[in-house]
């Protein structure tokens, strides 16, 4: 028996363009139904459909052709896969675009209806009976707020109600002068400010357990600087209402061996009536000696140790015998790889003599 003739490798791109090229020339084209269309657009919306039904067609028959291709060379199959995916994701972009057409379509049908020559309403508009309901409820409100303007409350829930007539009720919400003074009194005083582990108000009654709790918020400032509050000192000519309570504490702080001066001004809670409790103002000037670590100045050497140069990017330091010199870049990084290959030439002794 004769030998088997081996079939020649196609190019699966060149072979997929030529029979493009062929289905372009003679494209089956779907027979669009003659139709009278009442507007641009719905013209307009069949030919893309229409367009999209044939290209969905030229698309299975083009995956047809290369499924066949890549069953009888085996070469072919590798990118198979691959060509599949992309006329997948092709049709699915078609199938989405097809839909949105029908739907522009569907709500063009039910404007122009083939039944009454009047344009119906779109889905989203609102029935005009409600509306004149509506208006009617607004303008009784309105006249309601014209002759009786105290309730307003009744006038907004008739226009809630939608009601065709106002109601004639005396519920009304009037405020007297004591419920005014209650709710201002309650807005102005505010709450004492607890600090640290103390829970107990500041006592307005007696002056020297102030003076103690005043010492313990500022050694609590020394050693928390978090939870300083840096508003500036009250001062004596300035106004401010009774029923205020500012708490300021002023800390200034230098480098160096500086004293530091820190003012505290604490200023209780009173009422809002024109007679004021008693109002203590201390102020303790407390000076300490502060130690700040400060760096040390940056000295440049004269000169290398070894080389005699005067200017180099970076200085280095080493020890000559114990004292510490300085050394160029280009010599410290010399003695300093130096060493690390001593130090390893040691190692390897060492374990050379362990194991021996």
């Amino acid at each position: 028996m004769g030998k088997r003739k081996t079939m020649q490798s196609f190019n699966l791109e060149s072979f997929g363009k030529n029979l493009e090229k062929k289905l372009r020339r003679n494209p089956e084209q779907l027979q669009q139904p003659i139709k009278n269309y009442k507007s641009e657009r719905e013209r307009d919306i069949h030919e893309l459909i229409y367009t999209i039904k044939s290209e969905r067609m030229f698309i299975y028959k083009n995956a047809h052709r290369h499924l066949k291709l890549a069953l009888e060379n085996a070469t072919l199959a590798l990118n198979l896969p691959m060509l599949l995916k992309d006329f997948h994701v092709t049709l699915k972009e078609f199938d989405a675009l097809e839909a949105s057409l029908n739907a522009e379509l569907e709500c063009l049908e039910l404007q122009y209806s083939s039944d009454t020559s009047e344009l119906l309403l779109p889905v989203n508009s609102v029935n005009t009976s409600q509306n004149t309901i509506n208006e009617n409820a607004i303008t009784t409100a309105i006249a309601s707020l014209s002759v009786n303007p105290v309730n307003t409350s009744v006038a907004l829930s008739t226009a809630s109600t939608s009601t065709s007539t106002p109601t004639n009720t005396t519920t009304t919400t009037t405020t007297t002068s004591n419920s005014l003074t209650k709710n201002n009194n309650s807005a102005l005083v505010s709450k004492p400010k607890t600090r640290g582990v103390r829970s107990k108000p500041i006592d307005m009654n007696s002056s020297d357990d102030e003076e103690d709790d005043q010492k313990d918020d500022q050694d609590k400032d020394d050693s928390d600087e978090d939870n300083v509050d840096n508003t500036p000192p009250l001062d004596s000519n300035d106004s401010k209402p009774p029923s205020s309570k500012t708490k300021g504490i002023s800390k200034t702080k230098t480098k160096g061996n500086v004293s530091t001066a820190i003012t505290t001004t604490t200023t209780p809670i009173t009422t809002t009536d024109s007679n004021i409790i008693g109002t203590t103002t201390t102020t303790d000037d407390i000076t300490e000696e502060s130690k700040v670590k400060e760096r040390p100045p940056r000295i440049f050497p004269e000169n290398c140790y070894v080389c005699k140069v005067t200017e180099t990017p970076y200085w280095r330091r080493g020890t000559d015998n114990g004292v510490v010199v300085d050394l160029c870049n280009e010599c410290g990084l010399y003695y300093m790889n130096k060493e690390k290959k001593e130090r390893l030439s040691r190692q390897k002794h060492s374990i050379k003599n362990v194991l021996n």
